[in-house]
């Protein structure tokens, strides 16, 4: 250690004479030092060696992962390196040789427009208009003849109907036309009763035409006209039929066969209406 020292004493004297100063000599050992380890490939802790750049064929070392936000909304993507020989090929991201990564952009579906709703016709409900209450005939007046009495009605029943009940009133058939229906409405009467008692129609074959019939029902005064008298057997069922022009068709028995006790013909009065009701 002396000897070094003594050395050093003996260097800054002579360079002190040769004009050195303590900077310079610093400076000096600076570069030498500098160049000396660069050619002889010596290293620094801290520094690295050589920046290592991945290409085609080398796998680079694996560096630290991040999380890229892409723009479009599904790409997110990791900063591994590939491996051609092993990885398949990226879909989504791929790292170039600058280490960066590259977007491979991912068209973005553009949504169908939603259709407007379309309108479900709703059909209009069935508007059923209700059948117009039958005008009910409550009683018969016939002037030429002095009658004037209550109408009932007589169901049709096992193909005939039974006059048995009624004796002063007038039958209005069932199964034929109501009074305003434009249609043939038939009632009948009794000519006598039990007892030898005469019935209302006891004079209807004494009718003639042009005389006049009116019928009182629940609503109206309808009038009628008589047109034609005739007598039938009893088996002749078509006066009761329906007809297309509004009339009044009248019924009674007639001619009476004491052997068997029974009328063997009926009269049968037809009336035409003359001014329909309202």
């Amino acid at each position: 250690m002396l000897i070094f020292i003594g050395l050093l004493l003996i260097a800054g004297n002579a360079l002190h004479r040769s004009g050195w100063t303590a900077e310079r000599v610093l400076t000096a050992i600076r570069e030498f030092c500098s160049d000396d380890l660069v050619a002889e490939g010596a290293s620094f802790p801290g520094v690295p060696e050589a920046i290592a750049i991945a290409t085609e064929t080398d796998e680079p070392a694996p560096s630290p992962t991040a999380s890229v936000t892409p723009t479009d909304p599904t790409v997110t993507a990791s900063a591994t390196a590939r491996t051609r020989s092993t990885l398949p090929p990226p879909t989504i991201t791929t790292t170039s040789h600058s280490g960066e990564y590259e977007r491979i952009e991912s068209p973005v579906p553009t949504p169908s427009p939603t259709p407007p709703p379309t309108a479900i016709p709703i059909p209009s409900p069935v508007v059923v208009e209700p059948r117009p209450q039958r005008e009910v005939p409550q009683r018969l007046v016939i002037p030429a003849i002095g009658v004037d009495a209550p109408v009932v009605y007589v169901p049709l029943a096992n193909q005939t109907w039974d006059l048995s009940s009624i004796e002063y009133e007038i039958a209005h058939l069932g199964g034929t036309a109501y009074p305003g229906e434009g249609s043939n409405v038939v009632l009948a009467g009794h000519v006598t009763l039990v007892g030898r008692r005469l019935g209302p129609f006891i004079h209807l074959e004494a009718l003639s035409q042009g005389d006049m019939i009116e019928v009182h029902t629940d609503r109206h005064l309808r009038q009628f006209r008589v047109t034609e008298t005739r007598v039938v057997p009893p088996t002749d069922v078509s006066v009761v039929y329906g007809t297309e022009t509004s009339i009044l068709t009248l019924i009674t028995c007639t001619t009476w066969d004491a052997n068997t006790r029974s009328y063997l013909e009926r009269v049968v009065v037809v009336a035409e209406e003359i001014e329909p009701a309202p």
